[in-house]
């Protein structure tokens, strides 16, 4: 096991065990200036500002918390990779909410694999039954990138692993998958309350 992974899982461990240990594990993890900066890029790039930055990780702080606490959470990749991914899903489903569905891409980190899914730890089983449903309509393409993107992949590491030319074509086969998951959850409103009640 990685030293990442041991600090992760004593995180883990003193959230579970609770107390002042879990006060402090869950500082720890928000004091980490990276995981500030990407999240504000991110919120940035898409029309927020630094005050949605703000309430938007505090909003997945919260949402972290409580996974775990819930047994939620099964430490697969890392507790930083699992927030950003959380963190961009809030971000993604404001904007839904306000109207605004196009999405600009912005670089990330080189990460270890993530087979976790932050969609599917943060529902409950009828709403990852909807949730099937709208992946059921997905290309095997277009499931691997997003499902990779939600994951805070890079876009040249997309394009390595989905077998494109470079991170500018992952970039485009993106936003038409992404466009394309969008017009599904509007034409069905059973899955449109998929995203509405991620949160």
């Amino acid at each position: 096991m990685s030293d990442r992974k041991k600090l992760d899982q004593q995180r883990l461990d003193a959230i579970i065990n609770g107390g002042s240990a879990r006060k402090k594990a869950l500082h720890e993890i928000y004091s980490n200036p990276l995981l500030h900066q990407q999240v504000r890029k991110w919120v940035l790039s898409n029309s927020g500002n630094l005050d949605d930055a703000k309430d938007i990780l505090h909003d997945g702080m919260i949402i972290l918390d409580r996974n775990i606490r819930n047994d939620k959470f099964i430490l697969q990749g890392t507790i930083h990779h699992y927030l950003i991914s959380i963190c961009r899903l809030s971000w993604m489903n404001r904007m839904r909410k306000q109207g605004r569905t196009t999405y600009k891409e912005i670089p990330t980190p080189a990460q270890t694999s993530d087979k976790g899914d932050p969609e599917i730890s943060l529902m409950d089983q009828e709403k990852k039954k909807l949730l099937d449903q709208l992946l059921a309509k997905m290309d095997g393409q277009c499931l691997k990138i997003l499902t990779l993107w939600i994951q805070a992949f890079s876009m040249q590491e997309i394009a390595d692993r989905v077998g494109l030319s470079n991170a500018n074509m992952a970039k485009k086969y993106r936003y038409r998958c992404t466009q394309k998951m969008l017009r599904f959850l509007r034409e069905d409103a059973s899955l449109f309350q998929v995203l509405n009640e991620i949160k």
